[in-house]
């Protein structure tokens, strides 16, 4: 007898041709679709953070884009690399994601290892090094380029990374590449101001909520005329003014800066040697550097402080209301829990203008009006009633903060950071255009770990540069924190309803067509 005429085999022979077919098939059907998922990014986002996912602000922001331009978020590595890294992939699915919202945005990949020219124009347009771990933004002759370490927070002492903040990056980059003309922030550079070198990181902050950044030396250059903002960081030496000894008015050329209707940020500390010119200059903008005996202030606060050593590293408190500086932070403390915002090794602001409650505004500020200019001084940051300002090591006493014109900060909290706003009114047009003036007391308010970790002093300088800032759009996405890496936002019940579907509901419909073909077989 021929065992393979017999009807054992022909039947085994169909069950294993059955089997063969149906993985066959399996496999087939897996692959179409995890390449469309792949294309038309078919995947549940389940995170608690929504990681995965473009937020509705950051669609709303997207939405304001300049559609004409056609932009290209560059990956400086193959998309295989990216995807098969736990944490670049993050920002490859914010890239896509942001794709399928615009039109008008494409996703490229180059391998700048094996073709590192083709990114050159890029490397000569910024000046930065570029290279597998960049990710460039470009529109025509303007681009963007941030590392992928960029996009990500770090916790403060071990470094480890704690969010992702590539979204509010990609975006930034997006808007700032496509607007029609690119505002210029001006810094100066001339009273030692790059010796410090926390200056690049605030730089990266305007330069990713839209400014192309200029060094200029005031003392032989004028103030380009595209710019809006003018940054003073941790200056060393005065700046000068016209008199017997000098043909040059560096503080002439900013006062026609302000007069223009612009803005300024200013940044000083605890060891900022006096400047005689400059510190008139703030002067008439309510605002003033406190020293006793010629020594600056330094805070310290047992209670609110980062760092149980020193005591320097304070935690600012946010000013509360509905005056102008209250605004700039206003996302942040509508906030559950707001963010920590940190001044380390912080001076004082003193005010220079007489304070005042303004009732329109439910907040205390300082006002000076005198022949037609108008300026209003308000706190945004101050230090918590528990502070205490040191002079030389040595604590203040409250007469000795009297006679340097400060108050009991039991009584009156000491100011650390500061907007002064002058308002001009056109009678014919019966509209109000601004100059601000802000000031900061810490110069190390804007050091790499204050900026790039889960503090809020990223989004406050962001906040204040929207504003303060004329034709920008500052992007101040919130940070999606890695809370956990379990699905939270899912019950127990669809938890289980999960399970079902996707292990018993396969192994039933198998089973199923497995006995059907087996009886079908039995009574043939």
């Amino acid at each position: 007898m021929n065992i393979f005429h017999t009807k054992k085999f022909r039947h085994g022979s169909v069950s294993l041709s059955l089997t063969i077919a149906i993985i066959a098939v399996v496999i087939l059907v897996n692959a179409i679709f995890t390449a469309l998922a792949d294309k038309y990014l078919w995947f549940i986002d389940m995170t608690a953070e929504q990681i995965y996912s473009l937020t509705d602000d950051a669609k709303e922001l997207l939405d304001t884009m300049n559609t004409e331009a056609e932009v290209e978020i560059i990956f400086c590595s193959e998309r295989d690399v990216l995807e098969s890294n736990s944490t670049q992939r993050y920002v490859l699915y914010t890239a896509l994601d942001v794709a399928d919202h615009c039109s008008n945005v494409k996703v490229r990949y180059v391998d700048t290892v094996t073709n590192p020219s083709a990114v050159n124009k890029y490397k000569d347009h910024t000046g930065q090094d570029i290279n597998s771990q960049s990710v460039i933004v470009a529109s025509g002759s303007e681009c963007r380029v941030y590392t992928l370490s960029s996009l990500f927070s770090y916790d403060s002492s071990t470094q480890e990374i704690i969010g992702y903040n590539g979204e509010q990056r990609l975006v930034s980059g997006l808007l700032a590449v496509t607007q029609e003309e690119m505002p210029v922030a001006a810094v100066t550079i001339n009273h030692g101001e790059a010796d410090n070198p926390n200056l690049l990181s605030l730089l990266q902050v305007l330069y990713e909520t839209g400014y192309d950044i200029v060094e200029i030396d005031l003392a032989k250059e004028e103030i380009p005329e595209k710019a809006r903002m003018l940054v003073v960081y941790d200056p060393q030496s005065d700046f000068k003014v016209k008199n017997a000894l000098s043909d040059v008015d560096e503080l002439a050329k900013i006062d026609a800066f302000m007069e223009a209707r612009n803005s300024m940020m200013v940044f000083f500390d605890h060891e900022t040697p006096e400047l005689p010119n400059f510190e008139e200059f703030l002067d008439e903008w309510g605002v003033a550097i406190s020293r006793l005996e010629g020594s600056n202030l330094l805070v310290r606060d047992d209670e609110n402080s980062l760092d149980a050593q020193s005591r320097h590293n304070i935690v600012g408190q946010y000013v509360t209301g509905k005056g102008l500086g209250a605004s700039v932070t206003t996302k942040l403390t509508s906030a559950a829990v707001p963010k920590s915002v940190v001044f380390p090794f912080t001076s004082v602001i003193r005010s220079t203008y007489e304070q005042t409650y303004i009732n329109e505004f439910e907040s205390w500020a300082g006002a000076y009006n005198l022949n037609g200019v108008q300026r209003v001084s308000y706190d945004i940051f101050t230090a918590s009633s528990a502070a205490v300002a040191m002079a030389n090591g040595v604590e203040l006493s409250p007469k000795e903060m009297e006679g340097i014109g400060l108050q009991d900060p039991a009584k009156v909290p000491m100011s650390l950071m500061k907007i002064t706003r002058e308002t001009f009114y056109d009678q014919e047009t019966s509209t109000e255009t601004y100059a601000n003036l802000l000031a900061c007391a810490s110069t190390n308010f804007a050091t790499q770990s204050a900026l790039n970790t889960s503090y809020g002093n990223h989004a406050v300088l962001a906040y204040a540069c929207s504003i303060m800032g004329r034709e920008t759009v500052a992007v101040t996405l919130p940070c999606k924190y890695f809370a956990s890496t379990e699905i939270t936002n899912v019950t127990a019940s669809e938890a289980n309803q999960y399970t079902v579907v996707l292990t018993v509901v396969p192994a039933a419909i198998i089973f199923v067509v497995g006995v059907y073909y087996m009886v079908r077989r039995r009574y043939a």
